[in-house]
């Protein structure tokens, strides 16, 4: 639709554009060196972290780990993913989805959840994204397996990596090149190997309790370091250099 609108390439549009910019905003570090390399801009990176607030810290049960997804349901994303991971991990994992949005396409995930990991997959109802770190904050591990088919999910640091760190759970992703790098960092959670459903299913199953504690402590931790008020600070100091009287 875009390329209809606009037939000449955003590249182009970008570049026309740029020198009449007096301040941007992205969402990802590698996101905003590209702008700049590319397009002579200086974004401000803002990143998508919740309101901070006090949680219990739950303690996962040897027998049973809890994992969490949540978010818009989209084929690009391919939930499907986690599904088989979990029907090919140990027993000890169940997995909980809170989706919203496609209908149609939620459906086809129940009866594959039905069909592959009866029992263990179950879909819960969506709640307000001012809820979600308080409610996601019973489970132990946060999944978001995303493959990279295109540059903006190859650079996603999405929302939900920082819901997980709020409430407390560890992370596990596939290798999507910002996300591993992000957990790698931060020693938050596991990259699987690939996202063969194999792979995803021996990130989970080779998982120790002792493992998960440390991933969720250091989640703790860093969910501490990034807060909405320190990103929201940054949207105020924009603003009021563009607002200040020259």
């Amino acid at each position: 639709m875009w390329r209809l609108i606009y037939p000449r390439p955003i590249t182009v549009l970008l570049k026309r554009s740029a020198r009449m910019v007096d301040a941007s905003i992205t969402v990802a570090p590698t996101i905003a060196e590209r702008y700049e390399r590319e397009f002579g801009l200086h974004p401000v990176v803002v990143l998508n972290v919740p309101e901070s607030e006090s949680l219990p810290n739950h303690r996962p049960e040897a027998a049973r780990i809890r994992l969490i997804h949540h978010g818009v349901a989209q084929r690009q994303r391919q939930l499907e993913l986690a599904i088989e991971a979990v029907a090919r991990a140990d027993a000890r994992f169940t997995l909980d989805f809170m989706l919203i949005g496609n209908p149609a396409y939620v459906a086809e995930l129940k009866a594959r959840a039905a069909a592959r990991a009866p029992n263990r997959v179950h879909f819960r109802e969506p709640v307000p994204p001012a809820l979600v770190p308080t409610t996601i904050a019973a489970y132990d591990l946060g999944v978001f397996f995303l493959p990279p088919t295109g540059y903006s999910k190859a650079q996603a640091l999405p929302n939900k990596l920082f819901d997980f760190m709020r409430a407390g759970l560890g992370v596990v992703v596939g290798p999507t090149p910002a996300m591993a790098a992000f957990v790698r960092e931060h020693q938050i959670g596991t990259v699987a190997r690939s996202f063969d459903p194999t792979d995803l299913a021996a990130a989970l199953s080779e998982l120790s309790e002792a493992e998960i504690e440390a991933m969720r402590d250091a989640s703790r931790r860093t969910g501490e370091t990034f807060t909405a008020a320190k990103e929201m600070a940054k949207v105020v100091d924009l603003y009021q250099g563009l607002l200040a009287p020259p």
